[in-house]
């Protein structure tokens, strides 16, 4: 079973298009939906449980996100999902995808982690540190398993399908509420044996919404608040260097 996992904050429009998206173009393997909502309201809650399905977990106000998708993983877990789907709230389905054979190339390799998807923001770069920053790079080396390719990357955007096992060995670091990403993707490619991959067999549109509360929620990510705990994590002087 997959189990598709949904963090939001401050997000509501974004969440319900999210949700009706899937439920539309739902995978055709069995499947939960998993909402873990730092703003809750017992409407939400009501109209999301109501789905089917569908798990609503009202969470505490501003619970962070590597929090909100560590209790999410686990619950998958305690529903006994062998597989995570992980969405970012503003992510939306554009038509329907067997995601059978994504599961088999998975499954072919034990170090096979996690295979992301082509968003119209997609990014996907090798990564590494250099001089006291993550540098991160074009990386082009392709896999053809049944005909698909995939492509080898260290750092992916939030739109992923994954193996629960794995991602329960590589949780995400509760001290951040922003600036999660990076550490996640280099404590996965340098402290544990997985690998992570890309494909553009499976794509979605993103819904931008930086409005309002969310926007100075958001805006955290561009302070030494939470940059500071990575970079004293890993040694670094600077932040990040894109190719150009």
């Amino acid at each position: 079973m997959i189990g598709i996992i949904v963090t939001t904050f401050l997000k509501d429009e974004a969440l319900k298009s999210c949700i009706d998206a899937v439920l539309k173009f739902s995978p055709k393997q069995e499947r939960v939906i998993l909402i873990g909502d730092q703003n809750p309201t017992q409407v939400k809650e009501l109209n999301y449980n109501y789905l089917p399905n569908c798990i609503y977990n009202p969470l505490p106000y501003d619970f962070g996100l590597s929090a909100s998708r560590n209790y999410l993983v686990k619950e998958a877990k305690d529903l006994k999902c062998d597989y995570i789907l992980l969405m970012a709230d503003n992510i939306q389905f554009t038509a329907k995808y067997d995601f059978q054979p994504i599961i088999n190339f998975l499954e072919s390799d034990k170090n096979n982690g996690l295979v992301s998807f082509d968003i119209d923001y997609c990014w996907h770069y090798a990564m590494k540190i250099e001089n006291g920053e993550f540098v991160f790079s074009d990386m082009v080396e392709p896999y053809i398993f049944e005909g698909i390719i995939y492509h080898r990357y260290d750092i992916v955007p939030n739109f992923w399908l994954g193996k629960t096992e794995v991602i329960l060995q590589n949780l995400w670091d509760e001290k951040l509420k922003t600036t999660e990403h990076e550490d996640w993707a280099y404590r996965l490619k340098t402290q544990t044996p997985y690998k992570a991959f890309a494909t553009s067999l499976v794509k979605a549109k993103r819904i931008v919404d930086r409005t309002g509360k969310y926007k100075e929620m958001r805006q955290r990510h561009l302070t030494d608040e939470f940059r500071d705990i990575v970079r004293q994590k890993w040694g670094l002087t600077g932040w990040i260097r894109l190719p150009r």
